[in-house]
């Protein structure tokens, strides 16, 4: 039976943005907006990455993040241009997104790179008035600025139980960001520095949420899990979204509990100061 849904929001063309730690289950929250029929970008991978974003801000030339502000800035027009669907490039744009491109060399092949371009360059139609938004973990890193550049930018930060993630197989982050989130001069890779990674992350995305109460919202991943039938409406609601109720009823359907969920159970565990404990708490685990 097909099921018919509609997304409602304060105005057709605000973005929402989905991010995380890797590996918190941004996934998900990306295919409920898919199935509500937001334009989640023409450049997507099977996790529902959205590749230009991933492109233009996940690279260490923008290290340390607060000192490349105004690289930063230019990456978030170029983004907008992008899920815009414009192909109004002038000279100067396309030198430095190739210039950008080279710099991902190694990372990807040439072959997906051109075409990566290509589509920036000559995007498809893109439907007038459809919602838009994308998914990208590293949103959370630059979300300070996105929010300054895009006002009507609405961000869902989705959440795991911190002592599960000090163990998930995903430290792209930590390995590209933690030297400079942790300032700690290390490329460790252990399990107590991604959890302190964890901690950080989240500690600046709350700080955010205090600036922009109305544009940040939190996503507990596991409470959804757990709880679909409630989670998953309260989070709609949050984001001004409607739907009929045989969506919501698929959207929970489609969740799938991971064999990860309380895989710290299973560890030994390590040593957590009172502040990084009071923040799990605070975090609801």
């Amino acid at each position: 039976m097909t099921t018919k849904s509609f997304a409602k929001t304060s105005s057709k063309t605000d973005p929402i943005a989905v991010g995380g730690v890797g590996g918190s289950g941004t996934r998900v929250v990306a295919n409920f907006l898919e199935m509500l029929g937001f334009d989640m970008g023409s450049d997507i991978n099977e996790s529902l990455d959205n590749l230009t974003f991933t492109l233009l801000f996940k690279r260490p030339a923008l290290l340390p993040i607060e000192r490349n502000q105004s690289e930063i800035r230019a990456c978030i027009g170029y983004f907008i241009q992008a899920m815009t669907r414009s192909n109004s490039w002038d000279n100067d744009q396309r030198i430095h997104l190739n210039n950008i491109a080279a710099e991902s060399r190694g990372l990807q092949n040439d072959e997906k790179l051109a075409l990566r371009l290509l589509n920036i360059f000559n995007p498809s139609p893109k439907h007038v008035g459809l919602a838009w938004g994308w998914k990208e973990p590293n949103t959370h890193l630059f979300l300070s600025t996105l929010l300054e550049e895009i006002p009507s930018l609405r961000y869902v930060h989705v959440l795991r139980n911190g002592l599960d993630m000090a163990y998930n197989a995903n430290l792209a982050q930590l390995r590209l960001w933690g030297e400079w989130l942790l300032n700690d001069g290390s490329n460790e890779e252990t399990p107590e520095r991604a959890f302190r990674f964890w901690c950080e992350a989240n500690r600046r995305v709350l700080a955010l949420a205090e600036r922009f109460p109305e544009q940040i919202f939190f996503c507990n991943y596991d409470r959804m899990l757990m709880q679909p039938s409630l989670e998953i409406p309260s989070l709609l609601r949050c984001l001004s979204l409607n739907c009929e109720t045989d969506t919501i009823k698929a959207m929970c359907l489609g969740l799938k509990v991971p064999s990860s969920l309380g895989v710290h159970r299973a560890h030994p565990g390590f040593p957590i100061c009172d502040e990084d404990q009071a923040l799990l708490v605070q975090l609801g685990y």
